[in-house]
């Protein structure tokens, strides 16, 4: 590792200021990009929030974001190369993969499913793919 890389502190964002109720606003969407660049560029930041808030905020991120999937219509879901859908044993089956986990595929697969787009997943696909 270079001096210059072991120089380098990790950004810090902060995510205290996010309410799910605004997902999509100018703010939501600066926090997110603020994500996305420290990751493209560090691979990682540093978040700077309440603990308990945070674990609150992701948890609802997500549930939002399967659940959305998962009420789509089966001909909108089967546009992912991903999406399965079959019985075992009886029981209706449904999982779907991202199979591009990274900014521009969350990005690509959000557009396809939702082409008005979808902060919730996009987010949330962001997120979790590091």
């Amino acid at each position: 590792m270079n001096s210059e890389m072991q120089h380098r502190q990790l950004p810090k964002i902060s995510l205290s200021r996010l309410k799910l109720e605004l997902v999509g606003t100018p703010e939501w969407i600066k926090v997110a990009e603020e994500v996305v660049q420290a990751l493209e560029n560090y691979g990682s930041f540093e978040v700077v929030n309440d603990e308990e808030n945070m674990v609150k905020l992701c948890q609802k991120v997500f549930k939002f974001a399967v659940r959305d999937f998962f009420s789509l219509p089966s001909e909108t879901k089967s546009r992912s190369p991903r999406y399965l859908d079959k019985k075992i044993f009886g029981a209706p089956v449904e999982s779907m993969a991202v199979f591009d986990a990274t900014a521009d595929g969350f990005h690509s697969f959000t557009n396809l499913m939702w082409p008005q787009g979808h902060p919730y997943f996009w987010y949330n696909g962001i997120k979790n793919s590091r």
